[in-house]
């Protein structure tokens, strides 16, 4: 700037000479500024599709003419962070980078972009939960904050609740064999089923099963067992002979229930009074 002195005589009229000062100018910083985040709570349900976080999120900085580019920013989850979250960006122009970091619940952003740019790349990220990885157990919340910086100083945080509601696990057993399992009666316990097998749907892991020989068929001396050198600590098998049920309790990765239902075994000291094979129907769960 310019600045110019003169003065002006009040007696003669006449003006004195002009003295001038220059005055630079020196620009600082400005902050960029993050807002526009909805207040109320996004609501998802667990394994959903992935849903945007903050779609009106804006970003501004007063320096852009001369300060044009952003070049980073940082989406977190704050808090309840399970194993199954994710955060991703489903818009991500050339030059821009996105790297999650799952152990933190980190998405990292980075590349020089106007703050136009910035702004559509920050509404365009959205949470989502993998119940293969990890089931939600309990209705929780996680707060995702988000962070931009300009290179030279980071805005100010601004944050989103979302409301994870969770849902039913579904757990399936296949694989069973379609032919009869022979079995002499006081002969060494056979294996039920070497085939049978478990998967899951919101779930990684199974707490209780449980093998029944049906009533019709359950005679005195039957009985269902389970090697103890199968069962691993925190494990149980307990079998009832009143109602011929197995019930195996302790929580295992679903590979490892599967493992001892296919380590569940028959055998039986009943001898048919009529001499003729009878048979068992055994059922799992």
């Amino acid at each position: 700037r310019v600045i110019s002195f003169n003065v002006d005589a009040a007696s003669t009229g006449k003006t004195s000479n002009v003295v001038i000062r220059d005055v630079i100018v020196v620009p600082v910083n400005d902050v960029t500024v993050l807002a526009g985040v909805e207040a109320s709570a996004l609501a998802y349900t667990e394994a959903g599709a992935p849903i945007a976080v903050s779609p009106s999120i804006t970003v501004s900085d007063a320096d852009y003419i001369t300060n044009a580019n952003l070049v980073s920013a940082t989406v977190q989850i704050e808090s309840d962070l399970d194993a199954g979250d994710v955060l991703s960006a489903g818009f991500l122009p050339a030059g821009i980078t996105a790297t999650y970091d799952a152990a933190a619940g980190t998405l990292a952003l980075a590349g020089s972009a106007p703050q136009y740019v910035w702004q559509s790349v920050l509404r365009s990220v959205k949470f989502f939960h993998q119940s293969a990885v990890s089931a939600v157990k309990v209705e929780s919340s996680r707060q995702i904050s988000f962070v931009i910086s300009d290179g030279t100083a980071d805005s100010n945080g601004v944050a989103r609740h979302v409301d994870v509601t969770p849902v039913n696990t579904i757990m399936v057993l296949g694989g069973i064999e379609n032919e009869p399992l022979a079995h002499f009666e006081s002969s060494p316990a056979v294996a039920v089923s070497a085939t049978i097998t478990l998967a899951g749907v919101g779930t990684t892991a199974a707490e209780t099963a449980t093998v029944e020989i049906a009533p019709e068929g359950l005679e005195t001396g039957d009985a269902l067992s389970i090697d103890s050198a199968d069962l691993s600590a925190g494990v149980t098998a307990e079998y009832d002979p009143s109602t011929g049920t197995l019930v195996i309790s302790g929580t295992l990765p679903m590979a490892s229930m599967q493992e001892l239902l296919r380590a569940v075994k028959f055998n039986t000291a009943s001898t048919p009074d009529d001499g003729e094979a009878s048979t068992r129907v055994m059922t799992f769960v």
